[in-house]
């Protein structure tokens, strides 16, 4: 019997691994010439460990053509059902232009903590200045025609 209970080493099921997903009003990186860079995506993994789940998550972006090679600061951050932040974690990335991915440190979470792994979520985004957070908020109203 103690046999087939080691069977199931690491795995963590799907319904145990909240989607990640990019938060749209931190999806580009402003500058005074346009968008410096945009994140597209973010894929999400999950193991057990002895503190509970641990989440690893990789992020895909673009370093635009206009931009030079700049440090990116990106979050993730794991919210509950009702959008409060769980867990947290952020890291500066050096990154060249066009297509990238990078790795975020490791969130580990309780998935008791998230009131129902179902409808949690991990989201993703450049971490801004007050200034770049409202311009990327100004740009998603007009979007969605919204005033």
């Amino acid at each position: 019997m103690p046999l087939l209970a080691a069977c199931g080493g690491n795995y963590v099921p799907a319904e145990l691994c909240p989607y990640g997903g990019v938060l749209a009003t931190a999806e580009n990186l402003p500058t005074a010439d346009g968008k410096a860079a945009l994140l597209y995506g973010a894929k999400v993994s999950c193991e057990r460990a002895d503190a509970g789940i641990e989440a690893e998550i990789t992020v895909f972006g673009d370093m635009l053509s206009s931009a030079k090679n700049i440090n990116l600061t990106i979050f993730a951050a794991l919210v509950d059902k009702d959008d409060n932040v769980v867990t947290r974690t952020q890291e500066d990335f050096k990154v060249k232009q066009g297509l990238f991915e990078v790795d975020m440190p490791i969130l580990v979470f309780d998935p008791r903590d998230t009131g129902s792994t179902g409808q949690a979520e991990f989201f993703v985004g450049f971490v801004l200045t007050d200034d770049e957070l409202n311009a990327n908020r100004a740009a998603w109203r007009e979007s969605l025609n919204i005033d």
